[in-house]
């Protein structure tokens, strides 16, 4: 759903496929899709990456992340 917000807020008309399946069992893995028109693709994958390159603030170990370092 983050990466779904992520692109509509960019203007690219998304959806999920598979959420509903996906925990549905331990022993079949479901597989949760972002769907976007294959002419917003390209502009899709490249904020995808930027998304994903972005660092983050938060100490993965901090336990209370609203507290400032």
């Amino acid at each position: 759903m983050l990466a779904k917000n992520m692109l509509t807020e960019a203007g690219i008309q998304a959806m999920i496929v598979g959420a509903m399946t996906a925990g549905f069992r331990a022993e079949t893995p479901g597989v949760v899709k972002v769907m976007v028109p294959g002419n917003a693709e390209e502009e899709a994958l490249k904020l995808m990456i930027e998304f994903d390159a972005e660092p983050t603030n938060q100490d993965p170990t901090d336990q209370d992340s609203d507290t400032p370092q």
